[in-house]
């Protein structure tokens, strides 16, 4: 993850060294997003819902906090027993995001989230319509994600929203019966913004 740390640095420099307009501009006061979202994660695929809320302090730059949830489903028979897993996956973070917002009704941008998620996990084992085992377990980890997207803005508050991150979740040997790993990958949301309030640089 020092490679992620490096690129994400890296990114947010381009970003405040990016020549902004210098005359004074309108911005969102608040901006709150939320829609769908597909993670592909230590070769596994997850599926669920994203939301974030921004509170932005000038035209360029803004405080974020994301709220989301993902799940993955395996199953596996092997005659007369079916195995499965089911994993979820909620991250709670927040960070500063920067704004290019002097593209018309285009606006990229770009974040760096710190925070936590939680992991919680279920194993059963079936014989038919008979339950032979149970397990479960739950934790909570580091975890971090650098990415970014593209805003368009439709008419009056809403705007529409694609975006990409990477980054993962830091499991501890606790949980992972070894030495501590990451469970990481990219993940891509889209779905609709709202725009409350203006104000002006």
């Amino acid at each position: 993850m020092r490679k992620l740390l490096s690129t994400a640095l890296l990114l947010f420099f381009v970003v405040l060294v990016y020549p902004f307009s210098a005359w004074a501009q309108d911005y969102p006061k608040v901006e709150l997003f939320g829609g769908y979202s597909y993670s592909r994660m230590n070769g596994e695929n997850w599926t669920g819902w994203y939301a974030t809320g921004a509170k932005n302090l000038n035209h360029m730059l803004g405080i974020t906090a994301e709220l989301s949830s993902f799940a993955n489903s395996q199953s596996q028979t092997l005659a007369p027993y079916i195995s499965t897993i089911d994993q979820h996956l909620y991250t709670f973070l927040a960070g500063p995001q920067l704004t290019s917002r002097d593209k018309g009704k285009l606006a990229p941008y770009v974040h760096l989230l710190l925070g936590v998620g939680h992991f919680y996990t279920n194993g059963s084992l079936m014989s038919g319509s008979d339950l032979i085992s149970f397990q479960s377990a739950s934790g909570n980890h580091f975890a971090m994600f650098i990415g970014g997207g593209i805003e368009y803005k439709l008419k009056g508050p809403f705007a529409l929203r694609g975006q990409m991150d990477y980054g993962g979740v830091r499991f501890g040997a606790s949980q992972l019966g070894g030495a501590s790993s990451w469970t990481k990958g990219w993940r891509f949301s889209t779905g609709v913004a709202l725009h409350l309030g203006t104000k002006t640089d």
